[in-house]
């Protein structure tokens, strides 16, 4: 009943809003002007959204922020290396300006605005706006990506995996319909896959596994940053971080809890990989290589952490892995996840708009909110799932989970 007056209300209130006598009106009485105003811009910003990234790609190409570091320049001092003539180097910093990426300081005198000193001090920000132009190529035409007519997308092929699982998906259908004929071709499993992205197949450029790998370690500090800001590790002895990369979460752990124990399990090149970058630190966790898609989880850990796993993989596989931590853990043993959640207060708009569009372009993985990880988790065969608040849950939001006793 007391949905069905809300859904009413809300019929009602864009009845209001659609009719062009309350727009009229609206914009020539107060309070009502500064509503309208503001809906009107945030219209407008929702249109213009694509130029905007665009005019930030273009800063980030051109590194216009880091030049500004240490202090205003002149158009004239920012144009060699550019390629562009002046009035072309000039429309583009104006347009910096407009979203506060930078500041006039006079005519053709520019400086850090607030927003590229606070990316600046995240560079995670710039090798995810780089990357970005992928998902643009695959978001020329929404539709045609949304009916299936652009596999593999560009996307894919940057993010190795992805393209590996679609690849096996693929090659496994033909198997179940050709029985054996095809069983010299080996299962999908035996397929060799990594998290690298596939440089020189399916449209990759050569320069993608140096993008992907600022992208991974810029990433992992940012939300590495949260996750220690939140959640107190003292009270563990070991800690695995499953599909954790190169590391870089287990560092940035290690380096504030150095009792701790670490742990890292991930795919056999990433794994060999790993453990070069660890020679010669004074921390080197334990590495574990395997697949977490089919592979049992190491034992003796009484944490593990998923840190932007779950979101980009199918709901069986998600199901799947949690009942390995499960069996993993000891009784009262914990699972921390760190992912973007769907239906955030604050950051709706990053989960179901851009993890869904993004993910749908990876071809796996969904945004789920609380609930549905909760669902997961119980079934798995968790209890205690709460919710840890971040600082930016935009970026990532916690979940704590406690093993059942075994039965």
């Amino acid at each position: 009943m007391l949905s069905s007056l809300k859904n009413r209300s809300k019929d009602w209130r864009n009845r209001l809003i659609a009719d062009p006598r309350f727009q009229r009106f609206a914009a020539r009485y107060w309070p009502f002007r500064s509503v309208a105003r503001r809906r009107a811009v945030q219209l407008f910003d929702l249109c213009a959204g694509f130029i905007y990234a665009q005019v930030l790609y273009a800063c980030v190409q051109l590194e216009l922020l880091p030049q500004l570091q240490a202090g205003e320049k002149s158009l004239h001092d920012l144009l060699p290396g550019s390629g562009l003539q002046p009035e072309a180097l000039r429309r583009l910093l104006l347009a910096a300006v407009a979203l506060d990426l930078l500041e006039q300081r006079a005519t053709d005198r520019f400086a850090l605005g607030p927003q590229g000193a606070a990316m600046l001090a995240n560079p995670g920000i710039a090798a995810m706006v780089r990357h970005h132009r992928f998902l643009y190529q695959d978001l020329v035409d929404p539709l045609a990506l949304l009916q299936g007519k652009q596999r593999p997308t560009r996307l894919q092929s940057f993010w190795r995996y992805a393209l590996d699982n679609a690849l096996h998906n693929e090659l496994d259908i033909d198997m179940a319909r050709n029985g054996d004929k095809d069983a010299d071709k080996g299962s999908a499993r035996d397929l060799d896959m990594d998290h690298a992205p596939a440089v020189g197949s399916s449209g990759a450029q050569t320069d993608d596994y140096q993008l992907y790998s600022e992208l991974m370690a810029g990433s992992q500090h940012m939300i590495a940053e949260q996750v220690l800001n939140a959640y107190n590790f003292s009270s563990h002895r070991a800690l695995l971080d499953v599909g954790g990369g190169l590391g870089e979460f287990l560092r940035r752990v290690g380096q504030r809890y150095p009792g701790l124990q670490l742990g890292l399990f991930d795919l056999p090149p990433v794994i060999e990989t790993a453990r070069q970058g660890f020679a010669g630190d004074k921390l080197v966790p334990r590495c574990f290589a395997g697949n977490f898609q089919h592979d049992a989880l190491p034992s003796g850990f009484d944490l593990i952490s998923l840190v932007r796993v779950l979101h980009d993989h199918d709901d069986a596989v998600v199901q799947q892995l949690l009942e390995r931590c499960a069996q993993a853990l000891p009784p009262g043993g914990r699972l921390l996840i760190a992912e973007p959640l769907a239906a955030t207060p604050g950051a709706k708009a990053m989960g179901d708009a851009y993890f869904g569009l993004y993910l749908f372009a990876m071809g796996q993985g969904r945004p789920r909110t609380f609930k549905e990880y909760q669902g997961f988790l119980q079934q798995a065969g968790f209890y205690r799932v709460r919710r840890v608040k971040t600082s930016i849950p935009m970026l990532c939001s916690l979940l704590i989970a406690t093993v059942k006793k075994k039965v």
